[in-house]
């Protein structure tokens, strides 16, 4: 059992470290090409795609993800089939609505720096987005991790490839970057779609009941709270940044939040991919014995974050030398924030662990409104500080929302295990 997981988390971690590795390489030119508000602008841009992938979603996605531990294989089948066609019929003409309203898109989300091919871009990003991480979802739960891997890289390559074509040649700045990114998920959806039929997926389509899609629909909307405070917590502050400084400090924060990105890709990724689907498991092959399971589940979250905290304080100083004479001078202020984001990132980390029996047990209102206190401290502290420290403001926000964030899931976690306990020894003195 332990060298799977072991062996899936090196397979994950070496394939984002191969992804991230890629990317790192690409930085440089990609500086060299965009100014700092160019930056700031493809920020805003991903961080847009990211919310309104939340919302037209409607937690399709999360139902999945719910459900799949609990379903047998043909359920699972036909599962699959009733949230795609419940996404295709339900945003297909919000895709369209948007088309139709993109002025006000730029006007209100990209401050009018947004030409009308970028505004398409993006949006089409959100649409087919949506399939593209359904197939990542479906890889983890399957715990195909090589599959996964290849495809990211896969991914990468193509994006990246193109990026520097597009942004070399054609000097289409951050229209390039988006075209890449664009280009680069449709194969993926291709090879999705290509085992879809393998697996004789479409044979269990038929239209779901009227019913059932109210009842995805209903349980996809509870998560839909949870993802949009999750994203307040954690992008919310590049345009408020935006608004209360200038882009350029968002182009300088977001590369320093990319050492938070390549701590989710080499760490939360792997761990997200390998270790929780096999602690899903134990948990549903041993229901009478998941105080056990959870007590371990523990031990290894308090090591896991102990270890990180050191490697990444006595690593700081050394990655702070270096990079002082790898990047551009105009760049080179963003290792003045890194410790303090990757620190954040380990509170993150810490509520991987304690999440997973309240996602196991299907605490949904919790689920919908955990992320809520810490995301509204974000956005407060973040407009009472950044106007007096500008960058550091958004990253010490961030921390300190992150740490709320772990200690409101692990004190929540200690309250089912008590409530769990409690149950299971009432049942025991009924039986004795």
């Amino acid at each position: 059992m332990y060298k799977k997981i072991i062996k899936n988390f090196f397979i994950y971690s070496g394939g984002a470290m191969l992804v991230k590795a890629l990317s790192a390489l690409s930085i440089p030119f990609t500086l060299a090409f965009l100014s700092t508000t160019e930056y700031g602008l493809l920020s805003i841009v991903n961080n847009f795609t990211n919310i309104l992938s939340i919302l037209i979603g409607f937690g399709l996605r999360q139902v999945f993800w719910i459900e799949y531990f609990h379903c047998e294989k043909n359920q699972i089948k036909k599962m699959i089939n009733d949230l795609i066609f419940l996404y295709l019929i339900i945003d297909i003409p919000i895709f369209f609505f948007l088309l139709a309203n993109i002025k006000i898109i730029n006007k209100y989300i990209f401050f009018n720096f947004a030409d009308p091919s970028l505004i398409i871009c993006t949006l089409a990003i959100v649409f087919f987005s949506f399939f593209n991480e359904f197939f990542y979802q479906a890889l983890k739960y399957q715990q195909s991790a090589r599959l996964y891997t290849i495809l990211q890289i896969t991914n990468s390559v193509i994006s990246i490839l193109l990026s520097f074509f597009l942004i070399v040649y054609f000097k289409l700045s951050v229209l390039g970057v988006v075209v890449a990114n664009l280009i680069g998920i449709l194969p993926i959806i291709f090879i999705g779609f290509y085992l879809y039929l393998k697996k004789n997926c479409h044979n269990k389509f038929s239209f779901p009941e009227t019913n059932q899609m109210k009842n995805y629909l209903k349980t996809g909307l509870t998560f839909i709270p949870s993802m949009i405070f999750a994203w307040l917590m954690s992008s919310s502050d590049r345009f408020i940044l935006a608004k209360l400084s200038s882009l350029s400090d968002v182009g300088i924060y977001s590369l320093a939040d990319s050492f938070g990105q390549l701590y989710y890709l080499i760490i939360l990724q792997p761990l997200s991919g390998s270790y929780l689907p096999d602690l899903y498991e134990q948990f549903a092959n041993n229901k009478n014995n998941i105080l056990d399971v959870e007590k371990y589940n523990k031990k290894i979250m308090f090591y896991s974050m102990l270890i990180m905290f050191v490697l990444i304080t006595g690593g700081y100083g050394i990655v702070k030398f270096f990079l002082k004479y790898i990047l551009p001078p105009k760049y080179c202020s963003v290792t003045d924030y890194i410790w303090f984001i990757l620190v954040g990132y380990i509170f993150l980390m810490g509520t991987y662990f304690t999440t997973a029996i309240i996602q196991f047990k299907k605490h949904k209102l919790f689920l919908a409104i955990s992320f809520c206190l810490p995301a509204i401290i974000n956005v407060i502290l973040n407009f009472i500080l950044i106007p007096y420290f500008k960058i550091y403001g958004c990253i010490i926000s961030t921390l300190i929302s992150y740490v709320a964030y772990f200690l409101i899931t692990f004190f929540y976690n200690l309250y089912i295990l008590k409530n769990y306990e409690s149950m299971h020894f009432k049942k025991a003195d009924i039986s004795f």
